[in-house]
Order: C-alpha cells, then sequence, then structure tokens
C-alpha cells in the first residue's frame, strides 16, 4: 500500500506513515512471537462467517444478532476447518452461559460421540476427564476462554481471563478434534449424544478465533485479541489524531 502520488511534504509522508501503521498493525495480530497464526476469526456480528475468507461456522441452531450468537440449550455452533487444526491449535471464545450448575459442554471434539472434552463444572473450566480449573464466574457474566493444545508436545492448556486454569498432556489424544472428511471438526456449546445433550446451556457467544499453534501463556490475552481489521482501524485512527494534534502545535 502506497500513499496516493499528488501529496508531497508532511502530508505524503504522513499517509505513507499510516499506511505503513496499517500493514504493521495486520501482521501483528495474525501472528505472535512464538508462531501461532490467527487463521479464522468470527465475530458472529449477524453472520457465521469468518473474516479471513475461510469456511462459515455452521448454526446447529440458536440465532445471530448484530452483536453475537444467542444458543438455546442444546443448540450451539459446528466448524469444519483445515486438518492441521486437529492436534495443534489455541481456540478463543468469548461468551457467557445462562446455567453453570453442573457439567455445561463448552467445545466436544468428536462429531458429539464421547463424554469427554471441555466443559464448564459448577462455573469452573474443566476437561473430563483429566484436569479442572478452580477459578469460578457468573451466569450471564461474559468471558474470556483460551484452549491451547501444542502439535509436538501434546500439552493442553486451558486459560479463563488470561489466567492459566489447567493444563495436562493429552497422551490421550482427548483433545484431538476427528478429521472425517479431511476436515477438522469442532463442536460449540453443544453437549454429547452419548449423554442425550444434556449437559448443556443456553448463553450468548460475542466471538470465536482460531489459531494455528499453542500461544503462550504470556501471549493469552485476558479479553480476546480484536479481528485484525479492527485493530489496525484503531490504531489507523489513533495516528491520524495525534499526527493532527501534532500539526496543530506547530502551526
Amino acid at each position: 500500500m502506497t500513499a496516493p502520488t499528488n501529496y508531497s511534504g508532511d502530508m505524503g509522508k504522513s499517509l505513507r506513515q499510516l499506511c505503513a501503521a496499517f500493514a504493521a498493525a495486520t501482521v501483528l495480530v495474525v501472528t505472535n512471537a512464538n508462531g501461532a497464526t490467527l487463521v479464522h476469526a468470527y465475530s458472529l456480528n449477524g453472520s457465521p462467517a469468518d473474516a479471513f475468507g475461510g469456511p462459515a461456522a455452521t448454526l446447529n441452531g440458536g440465532t445471530f444478532g448484530t452483536t453475537g450468537y444467542a444458543f438455546n440449550t442444546g443448540t450451539g455452533l459446528s466448524f469444519d476447518l483445515e486438518s492441521t487444526l486437529a492436534t495443534d491449535y489455541s481456540i478463543a471464545m468469548r461468551f457467557s452461559l445462562d446455567n453453570l450448575s453442573g457439567y455445561r459442554k463448552l467445545i466436544d471434539f468428536v462429531n458429539r460421540a464421547s463424554d469427554n472434552g471441555f466443559y464448564n463444572l459448577n462455573s469452573a473450566l474443566d476437561f473430563y476427564p483429566v484436569a479442572a480449573g478452580s477459578t469460578t464466574y457468573l451466569p450471564g457474566q461474559e468471558i474470556s476462554v483460551v484452549l491451547t493444545r501444542d502439535g509436538a508436545t501434546g500439552l493442553v492448556s486451558a486459560y479463563l481471563n488470561g489466567v492459566l486454569q489447567l493444563s495436562f498432556t493429552d497422551s490421550s489424544n482427548l483433545a484431538v478434534a476427528t478429521t472425517a472428511g479431511g476436515f477438522a471438526h469442532f463442536n460449540l456449546f453443544q453437549d454429547d449424544l452419548v449423554t442425550s445433550g444434556g449437559e448443556a446451556s443456553s448463553g450468548f457467544a460475542d466471538e470465536v478465533n482460531f489459531f494455528q499453534g499453542a500461544l503462550t501463556a504470556a501471549e493469552v490475552p485476558g479479553a480476546l485479541i480484536p479481528e485484525p481489521a479492527t485493530v489496525a482501524f484503531l490504531l489507523l485512527g489513533g495516528l491520524a489524531a495525534g499526527m493532527i494534534r501534532r500539526r496543530r502545535t506547530v502551526e
């Protein structure tokens, strides 16, 4: 991206700086220092579309509104993504649940064919049947949850609002997504068929992002990373405002 050629001097320099900042901001958000790369971003604002042009989320009941996705008990979203995400990924979600008593499934990895998976358990995160978190949250409270799996080591980690809640070495491949049909398949907010789908809750999802690779603890934010275009836009706005103030001071 280059500045228009009919501008010169300070104005041309400012435009070139803004263009460079836009490109830098996009790269900053898409790829982190550890090598995990944001590959799918779902804002869920009125649409199941991926901001990166990848496969749209599949709606299994519930409704999209202008600010996110509302789901009833037993409904949710599913994603069929590239098979490389089956074992090596980070899933970042911002959502709230209405019912936190007992088990409420958050992520299912085998097309709802097993009771194993990532849950809420009595207001805390839990990966059944191997590891549990301790920090609690409230019904209707929007939380940021990040689940990672390192494809090289099998280490699975779960974070709540940026704080590590549980981790384990996934030697039994409990957090490996099924690749039937050639795609890594993930179900969100829907319980498995083994327990007749009863361990679920209604709620609201504001955002779901998929990274290729495992984010480190230092890279997991307390709130979800916004979409690249949003960050770039905000950065450009801040730079533009700063440049305007500077020019006014000089003048």
